[in-house]
């Protein structure tokens, strides 16, 4: 018998902690009358294509009838492996209100899942991640996280895990169907009584800074900043989509309404790029918290605020109204503490 279970990471605190497997909560007085919603909200469902256990065609097809059942509407992508634009993802998820993920070992092989996979991460949705119980277990689907963590996609598994049964499909339908209701933001009720584990986001920072080596860019100081911030819990967004192309002017606005930070890698050669300045005024704009950072190893603290007439120049000056924060590329943990401190007071500023 298959344990219809919720695995995965759950958030506490915006700081991921270990999976674990456990029972299936008691659910059995939700009906599938009660899970009709609008035929207007749709969702995405990513997955390898083809018959099990190398692909998941079937649970596909299970998870679509689930959906369809109780007045969702569904789409997919194209055939994953043919590569498919970065911007034609985000155009079809964006009319998307919700996405699942159907996870395998196959998925996470596919490049073509992969760009789904990042593509809906970027895509500020709820989404949940699945596993057909046929082929893959919950031990086997919470192994594929070192996996999905090279390709940068361990944020799949910030949700709790959901078990199918692509042989069974009645076996996990109510478990299911809770799941979505519970995270969909067209549901007006909880049909789990409460009893699912709550999702928490993770909160989310973005990283501005000009790409490569110093002293004339400062990927080693965002490297830096960006192992600080995940030690804080936070989830590092950058301008750049899953395909290294340069966000929009109108994408990166919407990205940054779903940050809760923005730490500013500033140098000369930052204040000189187009494109720097185009990220620090849509910081500014943003009106979320943000503190300029130096890396004290290619720019002093003398050197930065010198920068001040720099950016002046540009009309982004108004960066310098944070204290500027001093990190080192080369030895990080030298100033964690003092990081962590701006991170705390800019968290005080929401």
């Amino acid at each position: 018998m298959i344990g219809c279970s919720a695995l995965g990471k759950e958030n506490v605190g915006g700081v991921p902690r270990t999976a674990r497997i456990g029972s299936a909560p008691d659910i059995a007085g939700f009906e599938k009358s009660h899970t009709k919603v609008a035929t207007n909200t749709l969702v995405f469902i990513s997955f390898k294509k083809g018959a099990g256990p190398a692909g998941s065609s079937a649970a596909f097809e299970v998870v679509s009838n689930y959906l369809t059942q109780a007045g969702y509407a569904v789409c997919q992508a194209a055939d994953e492996e043919v590569p498919r634009s970065t911007q034609g993802l985000h155009r079809q998820l964006a009319r998307c209100q919700m996405a699942v993920v159907i996870i395998s070992p196959s998925y996470l092989e596919s490049a073509g899942c992969r760009a789904e996979a990042q593509a809906v991460l970027h895509a500020f949705i709820p989404y949940l991640p699945v596993h057909d119980a046929r082929y893959v277990s919950g031990k086997q689907a919470l192994d594929l996280i070192p996996t999905a963590s090279t390709h940068d996609l361990d944020n799949l598994f910030n949700r709790s895990l959901i078990a199918i049964h692509s042989g069974d499909p009645g076996l996990c339908q109510n478990l299911f169907l809770a799941a979505v209701r519970k995270h969909n933001p067209a549901a007006t009720d909880d049909p789990s009584g409460g009893v699912l584990p709550t999702m928490v986001k993770q909160p989310q920072a973005f990283v501005s800074f000009r790409e490569g080596p110093g002293p004339t860019g400062s990927s080693e100081g965002a490297l830096a900043a960006t192992e600080l911030l995940k030690r804080a819990g936070y989830r590092v967004i950058t301008s750049r989509d899953p395909q290294g192309k340069a966000l929009s002017p109108p994408n990166l606005a919407a990205v940054l309404q779903h940050c809760q930070l923005a730490v500013i890698v500033i140098s000369e050669a930052y204040f000189e790029s187009a494109e720097c300045q185009q990220e620090a005024a849509a910081v500014l704009r943003a009106l979320i918290p943000y503190f300029p950072v130096h890396d004290a190893k290619y720019v002093s603290g003398k050197e930065a605020l010198d920068l001040i007439s720099v950016a002046m120049k540009y009309d982004v000056e108004e960066v310098f109204d944070r204290q500027i924060r001093v990190l080192h590329s080369k030895f990080p943990d030298q100033f964690a503490q003092s990081f962590q401190t701006a991170i705390t007071q800019a968290q005080q500023e929401r």
